[in-house]
């Protein structure tokens, strides 16, 4: 089964745990991968659960952004 694209979460959407310099992120649909971002151990830790999750929403909005601004033409190889 293909899995889900991520996409912008509040905080009851998705779980949020550490692991050593590891921010993992789950969201509540299991069809959506799950997300490890790597800060730094002490940075970690000073960070709130909240910070954590606008670091990758803003993330997600930036590749959307991305993604809608490229432009790939088509090109017929004959």
């Amino acid at each position: 089964m293909p899995h889900k694209r991520r996409f912008v979460a509040s905080m009851d959407e998705v779980r949020i745990s550490r692991d050593g310099d590891h921010a993992v992120i789950e969201y509540a649909d299991p069809q959506v991968s799950t997300t490890q971002i790597k800060f730094g151990k002490e940075q970690l830790q000073a960070m709130s659960n909240q910070e954590i999750l606008d670091l990758l929403n803003s993330s997600i909005e930036a590749q959307k952004e991305l993604r809608t601004t490229l432009e790939f033409p088509a090109v017929e190889i004959p």
